[in-house]
């Protein structure tokens, strides 16, 4: 297992800003998101896999929420 990566301030919004592009970028975007960032190609992946579980979760909740009588 290798080390948690830890992620700056301005990485952070570089990533975020591509994934209101595009939740799912094509290969050579995560390469040059990579470059820009300076993280590796793996942590950019494994970021934009976790960013979509927690908008699927969020969203989740949100529907299960609204429909739990008061």
């Amino acid at each position: 297992k290798r080390p948690r990566t830890t992620i700056s301030q301005k990485q952070l919004e570089i990533l975020k800003e591509a994934y209101n592009i595009s939740s799912k970028p094509a290969r050579h975007i995560r390469e040059s998101l990579a470059a820009e960032t300076g993280l590796d190609m793996r942590v950019v992946q494994v970021w934009f896999q976790n960013r979509r579980a927690k908008e699927k979760r969020l969203n989740k909740d949100s529907t299960r929420k609204g429909t739990q009588p008061m």
